[in-house]
């Protein structure tokens, strides 16, 4: 199962809040570090 995560930064800063499904998963910036190390693959977009 792949997980679908997005910094929260981005979203608030283009306002595409209401366009993100509930699916996906918000993360504050100095997360992504934490994200890159627990995943084997990392795809940006």
């Amino acid at each position: 199962m792949m997980t679908v995560t997005v910094c929260k930064e981005l979203i608030d800063t283009q306002g595409i809040n209401k366009f993100i499904s509930d699916k996906i998963r918000l993360v504050a910036s100095d997360e992504v570090i934490d994200l890159i190390f627990e995943n084997d693959s990392i795809i940006n977009m």
